[in-house]
């Protein structure tokens, strides 16, 4: 089973800028740097994150090399490459009215599944973490499995809050 891998919503923004035509890690590079208020990093931090995570999308196969020059290649976003639309382009009309009972009611819903799956995970790897206690001979295979644990856990708790702010935001709304 192959993982979608993250990408950063920043980072999407600026590839979806790019279009269909080819660009260069510096084109992408001064793009990523233009929205620099968005995610806190200084120059040097924004050009090891970008090449990094080209090399990602490369590794993906949603961007392609387009020339040969190793010194500055052209990418082409490939079909499968990850789209966003940029915020800048939703409109207020776009919108979805979050202040009804239904959406509230779906967000709480969704709110509820989130946090049973983040007590679950978190079960398991305080499981791995007993049994690497009792067993320390099994260390080797356990480990992996609890840094898997512990990224679910992770992200499980990016989604609570996520989904805890939205509810909030919708009941300041509708106030």
């Amino acid at each position: 089973m192959t993982r979608t891998p993250y990408f950063e919503a920043s980072f999407l923004r600026v590839l979806s800028g790019m279009g269909d035509e080819p660009f260069t890690p510096t084109d992408f590079l001064k793009a990523y740097q233009a929205i620099k208020n968005e995610h806190g990093r200084n120059d040097r931090n924004s050009r090891q994150f970008v090449n990094r995570n080209i090399i990602r999308l490369i590794k993906f196969g949603h961007v392609l090399q387009a020339t040969d020059n190793q010194e500055d290649p052209k990418y082409l976003r490939a079909a499968s490459s990850p789209r966003t639309k940029p915020l800048s382009n939703v409109k207020k009309d776009d919108a979805p009215d979050t202040s009804t009972p239904a959406t509230r009611n779906i967000l709480v819903e969704k709110l509820h599944q989130q946090r049973m799956a983040l007590l679950s995970v978190m079960g398991e790897a305080e499981a791995y973490e007993d049994i690497s206690t009792e067993r320390p001979d099994m260390h080797q295979i356990i480990q992996p499995l609890y840094n898997d644990a512990r990224d679910k856990v992770s992200k499980l708790h990016g989604r609570v809050k996520a989904l805890e702010s939205l509810i909030s935001a919708t009941q300041t709304r509708s106030s």
